[in-house]
């Protein structure tokens, strides 16, 4: 259960470990925690080790907090944060577990949070390993999370922008420079753990979803409650199903995810270094 206690508990294990502060953190998605090996200076905490902190059981997340910086040349970036994979709904069947990280972040200091996602894609036009900025979401998973934690938080009514239309900017401009192509588009949340029907993705279609996926719309509700800068990053790693013939498998999302880790370590090193 979380309590002020518990995340007290977390937040000063964190900081003693971590010797410093930071002002943007990312949470990296299935098979995208790679990314945070280009940290210099960093330190690493287990998600076992960490006081009531909640440890992911999906293969492809790791479960591991880190603490460094990019370096780019001979230029360091601030300090930033990276989880290493989330807990989803469906391994918990509890909100609780999902939303503990962001709290631990907010309390930690965090005020810009891009919260990364493997995601299937919807719309016919996205390919995978294409990169998609989201601009909106859709909450199918008809319940409101953040009622999970009015003990801590009280009730918050939430708001009808998650997204930073800011930083969805920045880093649009970004992927310009760096000549990769990037769709902005929508983003459906369910609960998971299981596939979508071809009927359901032809539902999510018609009410304007481009991508589906079973993560990040709980998190940023509640980042972006608690006032802090959300950017949100899909990487297209299957079709959803209907939209192409074949079966989905997690383990092809985590391949695909490997195959774009260079576009997308590119693309979110010099979005962090901005945003940093």
């Amino acid at each position: 259960m979380v309590t002020a206690k518990s995340l007290e508990e977390t937040v000063r294990y964190l900081k003693t470990k971590f010797q410093g502060s930071a002002r943007a953190a990312i949470v990296l998605g299935s098979g995208l925690g790679g990314f945070a090996t280009r940290f210099t200076d960093r330190t690493t905490a287990e998600a076992s080790s960490i006081p009531n902190y909640p440890a992911p059981t999906v293969a492809g997340h790791a479960g591991k907090v880190i603490f460094g910086r990019l370096q780019r040349g001979g230029r360091k970036s601030a300090p930033i944060i990276a989880l290493q994979g989330r807990v989803h709904f469906y391994e918990s069947g509890s909100y609780e577990p999902v939303l503990y990280p962001i709290l631990v972040l907010h309390l930690f200091g965090v005020r810009k949070l891009i919260l990364t996602n493997a995601a299937g894609a919807i719309n016919k036009l996205f390919c995978v390993g294409d990169l998609m900025l989201i601009t909106d979401c859709i909450n199918m998973t008809l319940e409101n999370p953040l009622r999970a934690l009015r003990r801590i938080i009280g009730t918050v009514r939430g708001t009808p922008f998650p997204f930073s239309p800011d930083l969805t900017e920045k880093a649009e401009k970004v992927a310009l420079n760096l000549q990769i192509p990037i769709h902005k588009g929508v983003y459906i949340g369910v609960k998971g753990p299981s596939y979508e029907t071809a009927a359901e993705i032809e539902a999510f279609r018609r009410i304007g979803a481009d991508v589906v996926g079973m993560s990040t719309v709980p998190e940023a509700m509640l980042a972006s409650s608690l006032g802090m800068e959300v950017l949100g990053v899909s990487l297209i790693t299957n079709y959803a199903t209907g939209i192409s013939g074949n079966k989905l498998s997690h383990e092809d999302v985590t391949v695909a995810a490997a195959k774009a880790r260079k576009r997308f370590t590119m693309f979110m090193t010099q979005v962090l270094e901005e945003l940093a």
